[in-house]
């Protein structure tokens, strides 16, 4: 039997897995990432992880496992061409890191991965970061064009890359609803809203979560454009339906 090919992960590989933001976009510590390349595990398809006996995410999934400048990557999902990991919160204050992936006993060649204290990316119905947002009504129901949001209703949005949390998370460890050490601001239509929380998604690993309150006067269409910022960096803009 012929050996199998090494993981190779494709230059400008690793992006923010909310935004997808191509290369040289950077990716922030303690963000959820997406890993492109070939050959990036065992050859199964595990699309979901789960915790190991240290109460962390699993540094190993599908056969796979990722380290950042030798620190182990916790892993949210396995496939051959993609793999989902953390970036660890040890890479803060750096400006790139080294990525290695291995698999059936052979690693792949290093590759850089720009790293910043921020790179938001916001979650949407499409995966691909556009479009509309993947958010939700304070009762948890999905905000959609039959369910639209409100004025002066408070909306709950899912992102990731909002840098360093307080208090401070462990790599892996599922968060118990800690704030991000730098707050987010939010424009609703253009116009400033109140955000209410910024921080991550209490029970989840990497996962931000950005409550905001939709400003009073919102006018009402099936796309109204929603742009974060934090720490000065920008998010792409993504939509929501808004009804009286």
């Amino acid at each position: 039997m012929p050996p199998t090919a090494a993981p190779a992960v494709f230059p400008g590989g690793v992006v923010n897995n909310g935004s997808f933001a191509p290369s040289p976009a950077p990716v922030a510590p303690g963000s959820i990432a997406a890993v492109f390349g070939t050959n990036l595990n065992d050859g199964s398809t595990v699309l979901s992880s789960s915790f190991g006996p240290n109460g962390r995410l699993v540094t190993t999934l599908g056969g796979a496992s990722v380290t950042l400048n030798g620190i182990a990557a916790p892993m949210f999902y396995s496939t051959p061409g993609q793999l989902g990991i953390q970036i660890p919160f040890e890479m803060a204050g750096q400006t790139s890191a080294s990525i290695v992936v291995a698999a059936g006993g052979q690693s792949s060649a290093q590759q850089a991965v720009p790293i910043d204290a921020f790179a938001p990316g916001v979650f949407t119905l499409n995966q691909q970061g556009t479009g509309t947002a993947a958010v939700l009504h304070q009762n948890f129901i999905p905000v959609s064009p039959g369910n639209p949001a409100r004025p002066d209703e408070v909306l709950v949005f899912f992102a990731t890359g909002l840098g360093v949390v307080t208090p401070p998370l462990a790599t892996g460890a599922p968060s118990t609803g800690n704030q991000t050490a730098t707050v987010a601001t939010a424009t609703v239509d253009g116009i400033p809203a109140a955000v209410t929380f910024s921080g991550t998604a209490p029970g989840f690993v990497g996962l931000n979560q950005i409550n905001v309150r939709v400003p009073p006067g919102t006018r009402t269409a099936p796309n109204i454009v929603v742009v974060f910022s934090i720490g000065g960096k920008q998010s792409s803009p993504v939509t929501i339906p808004v009804a009286p």
